[in-house]
């Protein structure tokens, strides 16, 4: 079941990327509907999961390049 999960993760990173749009999107509509403060911590959530996979996948490439 974690594999799966993992996949599912990896597939929708790679969806995202494809479609930054979606993304923007999203982010706006997370902005307009949650309260002043929990935007702050979500943002500062996801800001920090996409700088993990940026790196994650530097280093993947890097090491099966």
């Amino acid at each position: 079941m974690p594999l799966a999960y993992v996949d599912r993760v990896v597939t929708l990173a790679r969806s995202l990327r494809a479609h930054p749009l979606v993304l923007a999107l999203g982010l706006a509509v997370l902005a307009r509907t949650l309260p002043g403060g929990r935007l702050t911590l979500w943002s500062g959530r996801l800001w920090s999961g996409w700088r993990l996979y940026q790196s994650l996948h530097e280093q993947w490439t890097k090491d099966h390049a």
